[in-house]
């Protein structure tokens, strides 16, 4: 949006659990960084008016606190179509801790694929392999 010669990138809610620019970059190829050095040139940011793909961010926790005794799935889930990244917080032997009282999550997964289809099925199939054991 164009006010007063300047400008305004206008975003109309926050993404609740993070992730903004990598989803933005994934899914709409927009460059943060690149867009808020051309506003203060000032130069027209560079927004695409169509997205071409579909992307999903994960913070995967387990279904209860306490010690991490086994992890499972998370090599599987790096052989799907989807797979763009992992960023693992936790090992074996850490401590899960719910995000409401302070925890990290065990893992960061994002996916990414042009088709929504092939993305919800391998959301599904991420859901069913990963198991975490907590003592």
């Amino acid at each position: 949006m164009k006010i007063d010669d300047e400008w305004k990138v206008v975003e109309i809610g926050a993404r609740m659990g993070g992730f903004r620019h990598v989803l933005h970059s994934l899914t709409c190829s927009i460059d943060h960084n690149l867009n808020d050095i051309l506003i203060r040139i000032p130069q027209k940011p560079i927004i695409p008016k169509k997205c071409s793909s579909f992307a999903c961010a994960m913070k995967w926790f387990a279904n209860k606190e306490g010690k991490i005794v086994e992890m499972k799935g998370i090599k599987k889930i790096e052989q799907l179509e989807s797979f763009h990244s992992i960023v693992v917080n936790k090992k074996n032997g850490d401590r899960a801790v719910f995000a409401r009282n302070g925890g990290r999550s065990i893992f960061n997964l994002f996916l990414h694929n042009k088709d929504r289809s092939k993305l919800l099925a391998d959301i599904r199939r991420v859901e069913q392999l990963v198991k975490i054991k907590v003592s």
